[in-house]
Order: C-alpha cells, then structure tokens, then sequence
C-alpha cells in the first residue's frame, strides 16, 4: 500500500513531539511507514487501537526500539514497569530504615514531644 498523504504529516508530528519530550526519534519515513502499515486503520486513541511503544518506554524512537502494539498493552506495559520501580524504592527505604513498620513515630521526635509536654503541664500547675 502506498502511504496516504496523511501518514507524511503523523510522522511529522510524531517526530516533533518527539523532540518536545527530549527523544531522540531517527525513524526514517519509510522505516516509520513500514512498522505502521500493516495496522494503519487501527491507530487512535482506544483501548483497542493501536499506538507506537518504545521498549520499557526508555531510549528514543529508534529501529529496534519500537513496536506497534495496542493502547492497552503499552498501559499495562507501563503500569508493570511503575509497579516495579515503586516496589523496589519501597524495598530500599525501609530495609535501611530505623523505622520497622509503618505508623511508628521516630523515637527522637516522639521523646522530644513528651518532654515538650512534661514542660507544658508544669507550666499549667505552677
């Protein structure tokens, strides 16, 4: 299939948004149009449709690096990666925290606290 006039601006678009984000995009038109033609009927912007992903959604548009797959697959494809970081940034915080569980007040804090409030009930009885 020849590409349709339209497909020459979407590439135009992409790519400048593209560089709007700080992506690198080196997809040739004709590279681009190969990974879009087969599917080209179905990009939009539903669940089902079908959209340009980036592996792991890191590095630039680049051959190798994209795939054409549907809307919901990059969002669960993103969520799993989202989940994965926090996990981890959670894992990291409180293994080396002093803090063992949630909802304990830092002793330092909570000793200060009681002492502010031995300070104030003397004020209140004198």
């Amino acid at each position: 299939m020849v590409a349709p006039k339209i497909a020459r601006t979407k590439y135009s678009r992409h790519k400048a948004g593209a560089a709007a984000r700080g992506l690198s995009f080196t997809l040739s038109f004709d590279q681009w149009w190969a990974l879009w033609e087969p599917y080209w009927d179905r990009r939009g912007q539903g669940s089902q449709q079908m959209c340009m992903c980036r592996a792991a959604d890191k590095g630039g548009y680049e051959p190798g690096n994209v795939r054409i797959a549907t809307n919901k697959e990059n969002h669960q494809e993103r969520a799993l990666e989202y989940r994965t970081k926090h996990a981890q940034r959670k894992t990291a915080y409180t293994s080396s925290h002093p803090l063992k569980a949630f909802g304990q007040a830092p002793v330092d804090w909570a000793i200060g606290r009681d002492a502010f409030r031995e300070y104030e009930e003397e004020e209140e009885g004198v």
